[in-house]
């Protein structure tokens, strides 16, 4: 009994490409062995040509493309054995008619045949691009026909020199190609294996961003609660400023953060965006507020202009929509340092949607062309004094540029040294209408207080949610990890949980899954997610262990309570709300 052939899973990949090798489709998998046949009939004749073009379509239509697809109710070593089987008969039965001619064509039919039979040589071992058993059933009925030139050779009078002559020449060939397809399998197996490294190399930085990000969040999540706390209750001018200044140096590593993170995933791929009704003027207004601010104590404008001309709701991303426009604005209002900044916005309806146009002119210095080039390029900056001066990530523009793609639109840039820079982004949004107000809370929640358990393994963090939230909650818990909060849930009713996804014992997410499926008094409880991470895997995960919100750190006190509000007013069904 012969051995069993049973490939590996990448040689039925190979073995199904090498099937549909050699095979043209649409009107050209009728017409071209329609010309060939056409071409050959008067070296074969009319009957010969008209079967070999019957059999090929019959062949190739019934049998060779069905078996494309694998093996179905088939064991995959007999589907192997067989589609190396099919796959020498179809190139046997394409290699037919050039054999024949050179059988009837005399000179003519020996020379066209031969010539016929080199040039399917050539789709024939592409199929060795990475599979050497494919190589050999495809290209061995071809190299078949091309030694069996020296008998032909012979039989046409051209002696026994002339027929040595031809079939050294056809082995020669056969080698040649041999060889060409072992370097080019070789050259795939590089090119694959750089590729699987690049991509574990990305996945890698982009997991290992992610956990430095959380890690640093968590920190940042108690200042920014610290000073909000401090800057509320203080009574003098000088706390209340240093509280100030502490919260705005947390928002600003925020933003770092938010940029090295945006990088990684959208190297990854990981970027998602989102189409939500939002208040487009109100965005556009709330963020040129604080840079009028930033501004005018500076001495520098802030000119808006075409507000009045936007539609009050559009469906889109605002997040994203307000991370653009203030890395522009903030971009301008960096390199600016007499005159100011212009503001221009414009709307143009295009068929089903709405192009969103922003124009931001600054009087700043301006770019000269080699700068322009370099400008949207991952961690670049303008130069050395560009970074010592105003510093960041050199990720900004080419983060923005990269949303506004995503967003159906574009950034691109117009500049003159001495004279200034106008960045024009387009975005495609829909129209949208504004939706029901919602309270803030329920009417009953708010005379009884809220019931509250924050999950973290963090005390940061635990003191930070409780900051936030006593003067919402007449009950406030904590516990450090899933399998403390699990105890606790089991025992108190809780109107809301706030967990933590990363902490050990018992994960956040584990935790969410094992309190829906125990009876108890906080089965259906609103769970909100307190992480870094939040691309669409993650929320698809979130969403998958019954969680109804997800909130990004470090959190701040206006989207923590938005988040709240949202799911207590009763989110739709199969619905995680993102806040952050």
């Amino acid at each position: 009994m012969g051995r069993s052939l049973s490939p590996a899973k990448p040689e039925l990949t190979y073995l199904r490409e090498a099937l549909a090798v050699g095979r043209p489709g649409g009107w050209a998998r009728w017409l071209t062995p329609a010309a060939i046949a056409a071409v050959f009939a008067p070296l074969t004749g009319w009957a010969w040509a008209c079967g070999w073009f019957v059999l090929t379509r019959i062949y190739i239509d019934l049998v060779a493309r069905p078996s494309e697809h694998g093996p179905v109710g088939e064991a995959e070593g007999a589907w192997a054995r067989r589609a190396l089987a099919i796959l020498s008969v179809k190139w046997a039965i394409l290699a037919a008619i050039g054999l024949v001619a050179m059988l009837r064509g005399g000179v003519w039919g020996f020379v066209g045949g031969g010539l016929y039979l080199l040039g399917l040589l050539l789709p024939a071992t592409s199929s060795a691009k990475r599979s050497r058993l494919a190589y050999f059933a495809a290209a061995a009925p071809i190299a078949t026909g091309l030694l069996a030139m020296g008998p032909f050779a012979l039989r046409l009078g051209g002696g026994v020199s002339g027929a040595v002559l031809v079939t050294t020449a056809a082995a020669l060939c056969l080698i040649h190609t041999y060889r060409q397809a072992l370097a080019t399998r070789a050259m795939i197996a590089e090119i694959e294996a750089a590729k699987a490294a690049a991509e574990a190399s990305t996945a890698a930085k982009s997991e290992f961003i992610s956990l430095v990000s959380h890690e640093l969040r968590t920190p940042l999540t108690g200042v920014t609660a610290a000073a909000s706390e401090i800057a509320a209750s203080a009574s003098d001018s000088t706390s209340k400023r240093a509280a100030g200044l502490i919260g705005d140096a947390a928002r600003m590593m925020r933003v770092l953060l938010n940029d090295l993170l945006d990088a990684a995933k959208l190297e990854a791929g990981r970027m998602e965006v989102e189409a939500t009704p939002f208040g487009l003027r109100t965005l556009i207004l709330d963020t040129t507020l604080f840079w009028r601010t930033e501004l005018r104590q500076r001495g520098l404008y802030l000119r808006l202009a075409g507000a009045r001309r936007l539609p009050a709701w559009v469906a889109g991303d605002p997040t994203r929509i307000r991370q653009v426009l203030n890395n522009l604005l903030s971009n301008a209002a960096k390199f600016t340092v007499e005159g100011g900044v212009t503001l221009d916005l414009a709307v143009e309806p295009t068929e089903d949607r709405l192009a969103l146009t922003i124009t931001v002119r600054d009087t700043g210095p301006g770019m000269s062309p080699e700068q322009i080039a370099r400008l949207f390029a991952p961690y670049e900056q303008l130069g050395a004094a560009t970074n010592r001066t105003h510093g960041g990530t050199g990720l900004g523009l080419h983060i923005s540029r990269e949303l506004a793609r995503r967003m159906g639109g574009d950034i691109t840039v117009e500049a003159t040294p001495g004279v200034g820079a106008c960045f024009r982004v387009t975005i495609s949004v829909a129209a949208a209408y504004a939706p029901e107000p919602i309270e803030l809370f329920d009417q009953a929640l708010m005379a009884d207080g809220l019931r509250v358990l924050v999950v973290d393994d963090h005390e940061v963090n635990r003191q930070a949610f409780s900051m936030i939230l006593q003067a919402w909650a007449t009950r406030l818990a904590t516990a450090q990890d899933g399998a403390e909060a699990l105890e606790i849930l089991a025992t108190e009713s809780f109107d809301l949980v706030l967990m933590d996804m990363h902490m050990p014992r018992l994960d956040g997410r584990e935790a969410t899954r094992r309190l829906r499926a125990q009876a108890g008094p906080n089965r259906t409880v609103p769970v909100i997610a307190l992480t870094g991470a939040a691309s669409a895997e993650d929320i698809e995960g979130y969403l998958q262990a019954g969680m109804d919100a997800c909130v990004m750190k470090p959190v701040s006190a206006p989207e923590l309570l938005s988040a709240i509000a949202s799911v207590l007013n009763g989110p739709r069904e199969d619905e995680v709300l993102l806040a952050g």
